[in-house]
């Protein structure tokens, strides 16, 4: 996330960002001394939200380039109303099993995801992106969508 803020923000003072994005300054510095790739989602969407006005961005091309690395502009034509309809409309006929044992992680967790109002972090966003069939990009923007309630 730290090289993301500093790729976006060159030459933005931290404290500028953190109190864009409602952080604390130390939070910022902390996330660049431990340099961890895996941040909870409402971690990374409230830094997408600050980061977007900060820079007169759009939020969700912001959330996208996160966590894919680029934009291309490929937009979904179906919205859902929580997580488990969108792995269901995503994960095509593959059991929930199945794309658990794929992705490497506890079929528990994506119990929680579906059931306890619980999201993935970034990086588990990031395989479970890669592990479903089609657009990523589409994936991820409904994803987001899901994620802020819209």
């Amino acid at each position: 996330m730290i090289d993301f803020i500093d790729a976006k923000c060159p030459g933005m003072k931290y404290l500028d960002i953190s109190r864009g994005c409602g952080f604390s300054k130390s939070f910022l510095y902390n996330l660049r001394a431990r340099r961890s790739d895996s941040h909870q989602m409402r971690v990374v969407i409230k830094f997408v939200y600050g980061l977007s006005g900060l820079l007169s961005e759009d939020v969700e091309d912001l959330f996208v380039e996160y966590i894919l690395g680029s934009v291309l502009g490929e937009y979904p034509d179906v919205s859902f109303g929580s997580i488990r309809d969108w792995l269901v409309h995503y994960k095509g006929e593959e059991t929930f099993k199945d794309l658990s044992d794929r992705i490497g992680l506890d079929q528990g967790r994506m119990t929680a995801w579906m059931y306890h109002g619980v999201m993935p972090s970034d990086t588990v966003l990031r395989w479970v992106l890669i592990a479903l069939d089609g657009s990523s990009e589409e994936q991820c923007r409904s994803f987001f969508r899901v994620a802020i309630g819209r």
